[in-house]
């Protein structure tokens, strides 16, 4: 569907990335969580440590995700900036698209 490519081309992060992005979303939703660590993402997605590195390199320089330290153990987890960006990216190409046909449509 064109939306589905428009979509991935608008899109500022590759596809492998963009998909595990939207696995982690959907693991962080389904155990009821918004932080993570490195270890727990290579442990129950299932992802070699040097992939989830590179993975979470563009997501950090996208601003995707970001670092949070935590006081007590002194240890580093992510959490993703925003859940809806995708969505929210979609929408956005729906309305321009929509917004395309009614031009169309009304210089007929």
């Amino acid at each position: 569907m064109i939306i589905d490519i428009l979509l991935r081309k608008s899109d500022t992060l590759t596809g492998a990335c963009r998909n595990h992005l939207e696995n982690l979303k959907t693991y962080l939703i389904n155990n009821n969580q918004t932080t993570f660590t490195n270890s727990e993402i290579r442990r129950n997605l299932r992802i070699k440590e040097s992939t989830l590195r590179w993975y979470h390199k563009q997501l950090l320089a996208e601003n995707y995700i970001h670092r949070i330290k935590k006081a007590k153990t002194k240890s580093y987890c992510f959490e993703i900036v925003d859940l809806g960006e995708y969505d929210n990216l979609r929408k956005q190409i729906d309305k321009a698209l929509q917004d395309c046909i009614d031009r169309i449509k009304g210089k007929k």
